[in-house]
């Protein structure tokens, strides 16, 4: 015998959509956790530290914030809930140098690397891509960061991204 539940939207306790399906059987989460950041301008040569994308706001680029959980002033992305969250960063070495980026966990905890050389043309700026599936608590927080060499962020093509899987 098979069941069937119809339902077009799923609230929480408090009256709030947690889940809509329209006539056409898509399913929306309007509460959804997800965010896409771009430089606010090229980032040149960057040897240390947090690497910010501080652009939120390019609508034709996909950019946005939704739940407010990416900081543009911090760089960094904090965790609403308990789950798994799926992230991709996306850079460049600079010029001839080594390019290694980490995404840390709570200002630390290098919890995933990329690493690229760029050899020895001046015009060669390969990619750096870095993705990671982790499993967060609230709260925590994640940030892209240069390890060594020098990074390169273009603000028309890098990104900093990630969502909430469950």
């Amino acid at each position: 015998m098979t069941s069937i539940i119809k339902v077009d939207n799923i609230q929480n306790s408090s009256g709030t959509d947690a889940i809509s399906i329209d006539s056409n059987g898509n399913v929306f989460r309007p509460n959804l956790v997800s965010f896409r950041a771009m430089p606010s301008a090229n980032i040149n040569n960057q040897t240390s530290g947090i690497i910010i994308y501080g652009d939120v706001t390019k609508a034709n680029w996909g950019v946005h914030n939704l739940g407010g959980g990416y900081s543009t002033t911090t760089g960094k992305f904090t965790a609403p809930v308990d789950g798994v969250y799926f992230f991709h960063w996306m850079g460049y070495a600079h010029g001839t140098n080594v390019g290694n980026a980490n995404l840390g966990l709570n200002g630390s905890n290098m919890v995933a690397s990329s690493y690229v050389n760029a050899g020895s043309n001046d015009d060669n700026y390969p990619t750096i891509n870095m993705t990671a599936l982790l499993k967060l608590s609230a709260n925590d927080t994640i940030h892209a960061y240069v390890e060594t060499g020098a990074i390169h962020a273009n603000k028309d093509r890098s990104a900093f991204e990630g969502y909430l899987v469950g």
